[in-house]
């Protein structure tokens, strides 16, 4: 007696259960029969990505950076793929497999500007540098996030003491020399960056009086 073949949706597996956007996962279809074929798609946040049609044993689908516009508060996610089977033009059945999928650590916000200026007005004017003692910086960063992410910290380091903001002004400059401004931006992934700029303080200190002396004087006598 033949008994009549009953056809099954193929169940596929994947080359890595997690991968980063941008990167590449083998979809195995691991069909049943040499006659199927079968159309992929991915579901992610509600949106239908086609991967392609018509595959025989397997698939390799490249994750599309752009994915990640999805999850602008998130270093990871997944993603459902389908696998529709067809035998001949005759749909057999759906099966899926989970894809995670995680952000990759090159992602991060960027510094678009960095600047730093005078806030006494008229001293750099005059001497033409930061002054130590006398000066105040003031120092602004802009930045921007990356695949959907924004920008929610902004720091700045000057003489050794961090302000929050992206436009800041400092205290009164203590050191003297060689010195670093530090600004940093956090972006809602919690991922940041930072940068620098060298600046040069001139040494100064205030006049001091040390010592003196005290002479009376009475006529032409002097005591």
């Amino acid at each position: 007696m033949n008994l009549v073949t009953i056809p099954r949706a193929s169940t596929p597996t994947l080359s890595a259960s997690t991968v980063n956007y941008g990167d590449s996962v083998t979809i195995n279809t691991n069909r049943l029969s040499t006659d199927f074929t079968h159309n992929m798609w991915a579901s992610f946040s509600g949106e239908a990505v086609t991967i392609g049609n018509a595959y025989t044993t397997s698939a390799t689908w490249t994750v599309p950076l752009t994915m990640m516009n999805k999850i602008p508060n998130a270093t990871s996610s997944f993603c459902t793929i389908y696998v529709d089977t067809y035998s001949g033009g005759t749909f057999i059945g759906t099966k899926t497999v989970v894809l995670n999928i995680t952000v990759p650590s090159t992602i991060v916000p960027t510094i678009s500007t960095k600047t730093h200026a005078e806030a006494v007005d008229g001293l750099f004017a005059n001497i033409g540098g930061y002054v130590q003692s006398l000066s105040k910086i003031r120092a602004t960063l802009v930045g921007a996030g990356s695949y959907g992410s924004t920008i929610t910290g902004y720091e700045i380091t000057i003489d050794g003491k961090t302000y929050g903001g992206s436009d800041v002004t400092s205290d009164v400059i203590t050191s003297s020399g060689s010195s670093t401004i530090t600004y940093k931006i956090t972006d809602s992934r919690g991922r940041t960056e930072t940068g620098t700029n060298a600046i040069t303080i001139l040494a100064y200190a205030q006049p001091n009086l040390t010592s003196f002396s005290v002479v009376r004087k009475v006529g032409a006598t002097t005591t």
